[in-house]
């Protein structure tokens, strides 16, 4: 597989931007060449968001033939995605939508329709949602009855049970892939209560119910500062999601930085948004980086862990997810990574020890 150097994911990252400033025909017909033979997932997202500024780009005419048809196949093919998915959910919220329970939408599924316009479909290849956790198993049971479980690895019996997501797959012409979660981080590590952001969600403009919702462009924010932590990388859509967010959701940065200081994430806000300032310029003002900026010592480690280079990023020692629930406690100076740490030992150990007797038993 051939990859991206710097300077081609730079540029496409501009492209789906809307900046054309450093457009060059043929730096342009390589990087699409490239991720469109390759099928690079991450990369193969921003198609539809590229192949819409080509269209209106009367300086992108030149582009090479045989990469337009790629990429509006893709783009035709993400909008009839799109559009089977947003029926299946309101067929879903019509008949099958235990009373009551109130979904937030998250990702892909909360930026169709709010910072994307219909006509530039955000690319995903599922459908995440968030209930209370007192809502979780009585929506579980609920997609249960309409599909089937996907379980990563069913031998985890104990990690399975306590699990804060589950998965679930809707058969049909075009599956329908679920994550459902009752938290948006693992345990013990965040503090971050489902009341506060149910409370500031609002409800997604393209459906017709007030139980579905999506955050705040606040807490929108940090979740893509917590999920690209988990991720171990900073992908190209979570770069320009964020970046659609800033645009078109008009975030209060004081209130941003209120809720990532006292949810302790405001170090992994500052690596998500010099990330931005990195590959894409100040498309906000970047007083806002000092005061979110750490010491000395943890800005050393922050480099080591998420540096600003998409050619480094792949080499990051955050590959294991020991050394990330370390180096977050280092990042934090909090004990929550490390409860969680043991938590997660924990749960590891009931795996094996029932695995060890349900073996014996047979």
């Amino acid at each position: 597989m051939v990859f991206l150097s710097e300077e081609q994911y730079r540029l496409l990252l501009k492209i789906a931007n809307d900046d054309f400033s450093d457009a060059n025909l043929q730096k342009i017909s390589e990087a699409l060449e490239i991720i469109l033979k390759d099928h690079q997932p991450s990369f193969r997202h921003l198609a539809p968001i590229i192949y819409k500024h080509f269209k209106k780009c009367s300086e992108l005419k030149g582009i090479a033939s045989s990469d337009f048809p790629k990429l509006a196949e893709i783009y035709y093919s993400q909008v009839a995605v799109n559009l089977v998915y947003e029926n299946w959910l309101n067929d879903f919220i019509k008949n099958s939508l235990p009373g009551g329970i109130t979904i937030i939408l998250l990702k892909g599924a909360a930026f169709k329709g709010t910072i994307y316009a219909h006509d530039m479909p955000r690319a995903s290849s599922d459908l995440d949602m968030l209930v209370k956790p007192g809502d979780f198993h009585t929506m579980c049971d609920a997609l249960a009855a309409i599909g089937r479980e996907k379980t990563r690895d069913p031998a985890r019996k104990i990690t399975n049970a306590v699990i804060h997501e589950r998965s679930f797959v809707i058969d049909g012409a075009v599956p329908i892939a679920i994550d459902l979660h009752h938290k948006i981080t693992q345990p013990y590590i965040f503090d971050i209560n489902y009341k506060d952001i149910r409370e500031s969600s609002a409800p997604h403009p393209s459906y017709r119910s007030e139980n579905v919702r999506v955050f705040a462009t606040e807490d929108a924010i940090l979740h893509q500062a917590l999920h690209s932590y988990y991720d171990s990388y900073y992908s190209p859509q979570s770069i320009i999601d964020t970046f659609f967010l800033i645009k078109n959701g008009h975030p209060d940065f004081s209130r941003l930085i209120s809720l990532a200081k006292s949810r302790g994430v405001g170090i992994l806000l500052y690596s998500l948004l010099r990330q931005i300032v990195f590959y894409l310029g100040d498309v906000f003002d970047t007083k806002i980086l000092e005061e979110l900026k750490p010491d000395k010592a943890r800005l050393l480690l922050l480099d080591r862990l998420f540096p600003c280079s998409f050619e480094a990023s792949s080499k990051t020692i955050t590959k294991s997810k020991t050394h990330q629930i370390a180096a977050l406690g280092l990042l934090t100076k909090a004990g929550g990574p490390f409860l969680f740490g043991a938590y997660y030992l924990q749960t590891r150990l009931a795996d094996k020890i029932t695995r060890l007797l349900t073996s014996k038993d047979r």
